[in-house]
């Protein structure tokens, strides 16, 4: 019989300490998961600063790196010795551009 979160068979043997054990491992395995994901975008988003020369505005991050602009700040206020965000103005006027600087450039666990 097949087990799904949140449902324990009837009869099974199964106690309730069995079943919050099962649950805390799959949600430890989950959190590692999301850590090695969230790890490998960072590494991304570094390299897309590489190509650019240390500064990328947030709008070609999402347009054209798949980085949407919620998920940029999230990294820098995560990494912030990685990354920095800034507000550049335009000299011929308009609104400002959120850019994205790359900080001491190599990997730096925080």
């Amino acid at each position: 019989m097949s087990r799904s979160a949140g449902q324990v068979p009837p009869g099974n043997g199964w106690t309730h300490r069995d079943w919050d054990a099962q649950r805390a491992s799959l949600g430890a395995s989950t959190r590692a998961g999301r850590t090695v994901r969230r790890l490998a975008r960072v590494e991304r988003l570094g390299d897309v600063l590489a190509e650019k020369d240390g500064e990328v505005s947030l709008r070609i991050l999402e347009k054209h790196h798949g980085f949407p602009a919620d998920e940029v700040e999230r990294l820098a206020i995560e990494y912030p010795k990685r990354f920095t965000i800034i507000t550049k103005q335009n000299p011929k006027g308009g609104p400002g551009s959120r850019v994205l600087q790359g900080g001491s450039g190599g990997f730096v666990p925080e």
